[in-house]
């Protein structure tokens, strides 16, 4: 549409030149975006009482406590791997969410496992870093939509999962 008011000779010199149908399509995708964010924002958790109706519930945090997850901006490298298990990085991760995938029943959370391993190889990272920037991999997680318990353990189970292996790598 802009494209086309482009190539027709008409200028774009500043946002009065904007053709109205294409104000009109930003402005709709702008109220669609708006929406969805209060619809978002709006949702209360219901629960019923004992009697039946629904009663709402509100957390109200203490502003300290607001995010329990500490500030961290420094990325941590380890200058040696702690993961050695004879196999590239990308396939560590793998394993790794197989173990994860071992400790859960439902399908729901075993895609929610299968979501965090493809962020952690398109992202590139690997089992090191995770050891190595909890706080920081965590929040990766979150920000993407990972629910909180399963990141938490993605992030926070790597170390005795490396612990596990290279146990059952030195009884060999």
């Amino acid at each position: 549409m802009l494209a086309d008011h482009m190539q027709a000779g008409n200028d774009l010199n500043g946002h009065d030149d904007i053709p109205p149908d294409f104000r009109r399509v930003v402005k709709e995708d702008e109220e669609r975006e708006q929406d969805k964010r209060e619809k978002i924002s709006g949702r209360k958790r219901q629960r019923r009482g004992s009697d039946g109706p629904a009663v709402s519930i509100t957390q109200v945090y203490y502003h300290q406590y607001a995010n329990s997850i500490p500030l961290s901006r420094k990325t941590y490298f380890p200058t040696t791997s702690l993961v050695d298990f004879n196999m590239p990085r990308e396939d560590k991760v793998v394993a790794y969410s197989i173990y994860q995938w071992s400790q859960v029943r439902t399908d729901e959370q075993k895609e929610y496992y299968m979501s965090a391993q493809e962020l952690t190889l398109a992202h590139c990272f690997d089992l090191d870093m995770h050891a190595s920037n909890q706080e920081k991999i965590f929040r990766f997680y979150k920000k993407h939509r990972i629910p909180e318990g399963v990141a938490w353990r993605y992030v926070y189970d790597t170390g005795l999962y490396i612990r596990r292996r290279q146990e059952g790598n030195d009884m060999q």
